[in-house]
């Protein structure tokens, strides 16, 4: 600041310019003050933002800190699944077993009930041969009875003798036994051909005491026409 040219030139003006001057580095010294001020109302709100920053770094390390738990219980609840899907493995795997087993033990009743079938099979095989020999044993109780009538006339006839026409008449009574004698030998053929027929079980006698091998067919019909032509 310039000062008139007359105060400059008067002596007892310096006091005054001196309280001026002071007065000047006062305001300076104010305004200084106030710059200071600011810097530091600025350097407050830089602060402020940098709680504030460090407030939302902490929040967001919060949020991490859930994510984290979040996917460990998910890890967990992924190893609980894994453990419920091995213990559906393991039991389907014993429902496969006693499925099989159950297969096991039908196919062993099927076979036992095969073999069941197989030896009825054998009992009426038995059976029918059965049937046979005693259809046989009352031909031959037939032919027995035959035989006894044929005596018996043969007896009558020597008693009639004496009359002519009596002994036509017991001559044709003897050739009618006779006829009814070969008619049983014919049965009694026939009832040796369905013996010979049947499927043989084991060894069975063929005739006049003989044995036959039934497991050899060609041995059985040798056996059948050396005894019965």
């Amino acid at each position: 600041m310039e000062l008139p040219a007359q105060y400059m030139e008067l002596p007892h003006n310096t006091g005054t310019m001196h309280g001026i001057t002071s007065t000047m580095h006062g305001i300076t010294g104010t305004m200084n003050g106030i710059t200071s001020t600011m810097h530091g109302i600025t350097g407050t709100m830089n602060g402020i933002t940098g709680t504030m920053h460090g407030i939302t770094g902490a929040m967001h390390g919060i949020t991490g800190t859930m994510h984290g738990i979040t996917g460990t219980m998910h890890g967990i609840t992924g190893a609980m699944h894994g453990i419920t899907s091995t213990m559906h493995g393991i039991t389907g795997t014993m429902n496969g077993i006693t499925s099989t087993m159950h297969g096991i033990t039908g196919t062993m009743n099927g076979i036992t009930g095969t073999m069941h079938g197989i030896t009825g099979a054998m009992h009426g095989i038995t059976g029918t041969m059965h049937g046979i020999t005693g259809t046989m044993h009352g031909i031959t109780g037939a032919m027995h009875g035959i035989t006894s009538t044929m005596h018996g006339i043969t007896g009558t006839m020597h008693g009639i003798i004496s009359s002519r026409n009596y002994q036509h008449n017991a001559w044709n009574y003897r050739h009618n036994a006779w006829n009814y004698w070969h008619n049983a030998w014919n049965y009694q053929h026939n009832a040796w051909n369905y013996q010979h027929k049947c499927p043989p079980l084991g060894r069975f006698p063929v005739f006049h005491g003989e044995w036959a091998d039934s497991q050899v067919q060609g041995e059985e019909y040798q056996g059948l026409k050396k005894h019965t032509g």
